[in-house]
């Protein structure tokens, strides 16, 4: 039944594109949501609304992040497909109908973190002719200390009337199949996905954050066994400016022979920024002014896998890009990760020394008065004393880290921001 009416609905949107089809109002289509932060098996409720419109037909896809929260709604025109829910309906008489609340869903949320629900959608009125869209997104808090507050309910993302008439980046890109790594990102403009030798075409979702910019996808079709490079061009709205956003395809039939991970990305004596996953391509590390080559360890996931570091040796002064590329044992499929890594200058280093000295000062002066209560403290046995300096020692330690991540994250948005 769900395939007949699906089937029926998709036929009627290709009859309406054949009686070339104009749009001819503007609306947008909001997500909403009963509870923007909920707990663990916690249900949420997600309704897709637009503003009173007369409508004939339509095909609404809501996505969503499949590995925090997953579909409990069960409706005959509902199809659950990976990470998307496609939802049609067609009014029974063929005529328009005032509809508000285009499609109503249940989840159930099943691992911590932040869902992303975004939607796109294809309405139609009874002439056929097609009907202009905005869209939003919406995330809910998953966890433990998940809170309500007006802050994360106002976060709905407008994409297409923020953007300046030249940007040229992306809003949303989807694609058909799952692996694709990093997560997307519109400032980041590489990707990578590995899929089997049966997949000839990709199905790729794009939304500008202009929705007048515009959007050519070249080279997601009869993919050919081996690396494919997918291209993604945006060319925003007054032409000034392009982004080329570039999926690094490869088709082939023995995953692990195609394996361009990295298992262990480190640099000697510094930190990552964030914290090292195979998944992320991107980080940022800050080095002293008297730092000027770095040693960065890359270890793949498959041994036999090959590494090539550039960049991490004659560093300047301010932004140096380290490349880590990784080639296959298949010798075509290459992954790339960034470190960009930031030399403080002269001035930096004394300002960062200084910061240094208040964070142990004052460190100094708690455990010097945490002390002297213990000491004043004639009551206590000898075990509890013992008790007390570990606790002393260990508050120390966890009141010198808690300085050192304030201190590390107010610089790291300082590089971040210039």
């Amino acid at each position: 039944m769900k395939k007949i009416i699906f089937t029926i609905c998709f036929m009627l949107i290709i009859f309406f594109t054949v009686f070339n089809m104009k749009s001819f109002a503007e609306n947008k289509i909001t997500l909403n949501t009963d509870n923007y932060s909920v707990q663990k098996d916690e249900e949420i409720t997600i309704t897709a609304n637009i503003s009173k419109e007369q409508i004939a037909a339509y095909t609404i896809l809501i996505y969503y992040d499949k590995d925090k929260v997953e579909c409990i709604t069960n409706k005959d025109n509902i199809n659950v497909l990976e990470n998307k829910i496609i939802y049609t309906w067609v009014s029974e008489t063929g005529q328009n109908k005032e509809i508000e609340e285009l499609v109503n869903l249940k989840f159930k949320s099943k691992q911590n973190g932040i869902a992303l629900f975004s939607v796109i959608a294809e309405i139609y009125n009874e002439k056929g002719e097609k009907i202009d869209l905005n869209y939003t997104n919406i995330e809910v808090k998953i966890g433990e200390n998940a809170k309500n507050d007006s802050e994360q309910e106002n976060r709905e993302i407008d994409e297409n009337t923020s953007a300046k008439d030249d940007d040229a980046t992306l809003q949303i890109m989807r694609v058909n199949r799952e692996g694709i790594n990093p997560n997307f990102d519109k400032n980041v403009k590489e990707y990578y996905l590995l899929i089997d030798e049966d997949v000839k075409d990709l199905d790729i979702t794009t939304i500008p954050s202009n929705k007048d910019a515009k959007v050519d996808i070249i080279g997601n079709k009869n993919l050919k066994n081996g690396l494919n490079k997918v291209e993604i061009k945006v060319t925003s709205k007054d032409k000034s400016k392009t982004n080329e956003y570039i999926i690094n395809v490869t088709k082939t039939n023995d995953f692990k022979n195609s394996n361009a991970d990295l298992e262990i990305l480190a640099v000697e004596y510094f930190k990552l920024t964030p914290e090292f996953d195979k998944n992320v391509t991107n980080y940022f590390v800050e080095v002293s002014n008297k730092v000027d080559k770095l040693n960065i360890f890359a270890v793949p996931v498959d041994e036999d896998a090959k590494t090539n570091i550039s960049g991490n040796e004659n560093l300047k002064v301010g932004n140096n890009k380290i490349v880590i590329s990784v080639t296959a044992r298949d010798g075509v499929t290459e992954k790339k990760y960034y470190i960009n890594a930031y030399r403080r200058n002269t001035e930096e280093d004394i300002e960062n020394e200084e910061e240094q000295k208040n964070i142990i000062k004052e460190a100094n002066s708690v455990l010097e008065k945490m002390n002297n209560n213990s000491e004043n403290n004639e009551e206590s046995s000898e075990p509890e004393k013992e008790n007390s300096k570990k606790i002393i020692k260990y508050s120390v330690i966890v009141i010198g880290g808690i300085f050192a991540t304030l201190i590390i994250t107010i610089i790291i948005k300082k590089k971040i921001a210039k």
